[in-house]
């Protein structure tokens, strides 16, 4: 074939740096980055898809850039190239062809997945040198530690007498030996030390527990050949500590690594990827992430430990890039959410973070009104005059619910935007709106919905965690023991039959040929031919609860569950080939660990896949973007007080403190600056924000969300005054009332 050139990046620089950091604010093109990435290694270096490693955040974004990595692959293979290619592209000649076809072949089997996954699949191919079994069952850290908890009260903590001292102390203070279940796996899941503060009351206890729960619980997993999420961590780095030789096996087989998302990074997950990457045998290293957007601190996520990798890597010699260019939202927007923050009283003041690279946009995106005028980028509606904080936050929720059902409603005020080409008129489905807590989204979702406008919104809350989970825990058991009458009327009562409790009487005795109880009969013989999926198909159909939940209304949230938790048993049925009975244990595992898991497979997902208003909190909002962004959240918001928090101390040293500690050094609304920068980040041609009454904008001393809002709330108001002046109309902000 011709030989033809193909755009390459500029950002991509020199495919052989062997260190690169690369930060990204928001819109700019991360994964747009990685992809174009992994095909520069492919044709400028001897590297094929199997030798690179490309790490993100979760499994969704997984699955995600993998099929943008396929899709780049194949139109770079058999399509035409853009127009736009020139000199400095790729050029693809039968040679290039080759290896991109190749790397197309085995793009599924390529090293992409999550840091956990990573590790996971380090310890099974150095099962030697990690002193691991070479089978490994994966386990909820929360069962392990319960039952060596359990057996630490039994054996110790109840016999000797100083220990014993401490817990009667702990139990006569009011709190509950699962309080201090809690703590324990709270501290275990952040791997951090507590600090050698004035103690809070309890913490001899809590740390003598700690160390003998984690003791035990290590042991009868090595016995059992389990791991749980935090040991693929914390045993790769013990792994790769005992043994120098480790890392460079693992560098010679996995020469190349991008990791994505990298503000979200911990001390462990840069130790291991430090020990790997930075040094030869390895090829490259390349860090991707925007310290802006690091909000996941309660997962474990720590930006300090980011600041300090990269001040590490540069000083080390790494190539430094910046991704500039916004391709998410409009020239005006950018303007405007730039000078918000060049502000000298920053979001991000005292925080260690600057935004000393104003980002500029492609031009590509563009939007006004229907009539052709000019849209603003920033909106500002008035809510009334000061009163309580539940009085303005109702207010902004029917101001919000007011104009959006104008924008979606009244012709003369519809938007209509241009992206790469393409003109949409903004509908419901084109409009988030963020708050602070699933509370307020319940909230703002009412009013929307009190309008006629069609709403839904994601629940940051479990999945396990709900009713239809638990459900499916019962069916399932009763299909996995079709003669056991006690877990079939357990089941009975599930949502799928919804069998009412005076009818179970009669039920109790039903012979084999019934109805209620044949259906067991046939889904156990589907089960036990390990034929899932027409188990799970048949249980939809022949209890036809689906139907019944969304007749009776209000049950688009529980079908969407039901769905959700039949797609993650059967993801973990592909993964380890159980049968039944197990597969009911791990899932009533899952039911019973409530703390996060390491992805965000146990997140419920929207309620709906139609053109909806989506309301949702600002963490759940991160790489999502919208037309038009309404934020409404966290007035009034106080941040709840944990038992347990991770802070850095004087030292810089990562710890953690107990409720009554004195705490050396703070940290509070460094997360809350994020959060808001996140928020004004997601859309691509508006955004909505109240005005405050005079009282409630007042930033409070210590910090925290209000402060924030009030940072914010100066700037736009700024912003506002110089939209009336002919001197900056672009970055001006539009005033709209609402009644």
């Amino acid at each position: 074939m011709t030989p033809v050139r193909w755009p390459r990046p500029a950002t991509l620089g020199d495919p052989h740096t062997r260190l690169l950091v690369v930060e990204a604010s928001a819109g700019t093109g991360k994964t747009y980055f990685l992809e174009h990435k992994v095909v520069d290694l492919l044709l400028a270096t001897d590297a094929t898809i199997d030798r690179i490693v490309v790490v993100t955040y979760t499994e969704k974004a997984t699955a995600e850039l993998r099929a943008r990595i396929r899709r780049l692959l194949t139109q770079m293979v058999w399509g035409a190239p853009p127009a736009t290619a020139g000199e400095d592209g790729w050029l693809l000649d039968d040679g290039a062809r080759a290896r991109l076809r190749d790397a197309l072949d085995r793009v599924d089997a390529a090293p992409i997945s999550t840091i956990h996954g990573f590790c996971q699949r380090v310890l099974s191919d150095e099962a030697f040198a990690a002193g691991r079994a070479f089978e490994q069952q994966a386990v909820p850290d929360e069962a392990a530690l319960r039952a060596a908890f359990l057996d630490a009260l039994r054996e110790r903590f109840a016999v000797e007498p100083e220990d014993k001292a401490r817990l009667r102390d702990f139990l006569a203070s009011g709190k509950s030996t699962e309080a201090l279940f809690a703590w324990v796996l709270q501290l275990y899941r952040f791997d951090a030390p507590l600090a050698e503060t004035s103690p809070a009351p309890h913490q001899a206890l809590v740390a003598r527990v700690l160390g003998e729960v984690v003791a035990r619980a290590d042991r009868s997993k090595r016995r059992g050949g389990q791991i749980d999420f935090h040991d693929m961590l914390r045993l790769t780095a013990r792994a790769l500590e005992a043994d120098p030789a480790l890392a460079a096996r693992i560098a010679t087989r996995l020469p190349w690594a991008l990791i994505d998302e990298f503000q979200d990074t911990d001390p462990v997950q840069w130790q291991i990827a430090s020990r790997i990457w930075r040094q030869p045998p390895a090829r490259g290293l390349t860090i991707v992430g925007d310290p802006k957007q690091a909000i996941y601190s309660f997962r474990g996520g720590d930006v300090h430990t980011y600041l300090a990798a990269k001040q590490e890597l540069v000083a080390a010699g790494a190539g430094l890039a910046t991704l500039d260019v916004c391709q998410r939202s409009t020239a005006p927007l950018v303007a405007a959410i730039n000078r918000v923050l060049a502000r000298p009283r920053s979001l991000f003041h005292g925080s260690g973070i600057t935004d000393s690279a104003p980002v500029r946009a492609t031009g590509e995106v563009t939007a006004a009104w229907a009539d052709g005028r000019p849209l603003a980028p920033i909106a500002l509606y008035d809510v009334g005059s000061a009163g309580p904080a539940p009085e303005v936050r109702h207010a902004i929720y029917e101001a919000t619910a007011d104009e959006i059902a104008r924008l979606v409603g009244d012709p003369a005020h519809r938007i209509v935007g241009t992206a790469r080409g393409r003109t949409h008129t903004v509908g419901p489905g084109d409009i988030y709106v963020l708050t602070r807590t699933n509370e307020e989204s319940r909230a703002v979702a009412a009013a929307i919905r009190g309008r006629g406008v069609p709403c839904a919104f994601l629940l940051a809350e479990h999945l396990f965690a709900t009713p239809e989970a638990a459900d499916v825990a019962d069916l399932l058991d009763a299909v996995a023991h079709p003669r056991d009458r006690g877990k079939q009327m357990r089941a009975w009562m599930t949502c799928f039959f919804d069998v009412p409790p005076d009818a179970l009487i009669k039920a109790k005795d039903a012979p084999d040929d019934h109805p209620l109880v044949a259906h067991f009969h046939d889904w156990r013989g589907a089960a036990a031919r390990m034929d899932y999926p027409r188990l799970f198909r048949s249980i939809l159909d022949d209890t036809r609860v689906m139907e019944r939940a969304l007749a009776t209304g209000g049950g688009a949230r529980a079908v969407t569950n039901l769905g959700h938790v039949f797609e993650q048993l059967y993801a973990e049925i592909e993964r380890s080939r159980c049968e039944l009975p197990e597969l009911v244990t791990r899932l009533r595992a899952w039911i019973a660990d409530m703390g996060d898991r390491p992805d965000d497979s146990d997140v419920q997902r929207q309620e709906t896949d139609q053109h909806a208003v989506q309301v949702m909190t600002v963490h759940r909002a991160k790489g999502l973007e919208a037309w038009v962004v309404f934020v409404v959240g966290g007035i009034g918001f106080t941040a709840k007080s944990d038992d347990i928090a991770v802070i850095h101390d004087a030292a810089g040293k990562r710890v953690a403190v107990l409720k009554g500690s004195d705490v050396p050094v703070g940290a509070t609304g460094h997360e809350d600056q994020r959060l808001a920068y996140v928020a004004l980040t997601r859309a691509r041609a508006r955004v909505y924000l109240p005005v405050l009454p005079p009282k409630t904008k007042q930033p409070k001393p210590r910090g925290g969300w209000l402060a924030v809002y009030g940072a914010m709330h100066d700037a736009l108001t700024d912003l506002h005054a110089t939209g009336r002046s002919a001197r900056a109309p672009a970055a001006g902000a539009a005033r709209c009332r609402a009644t």
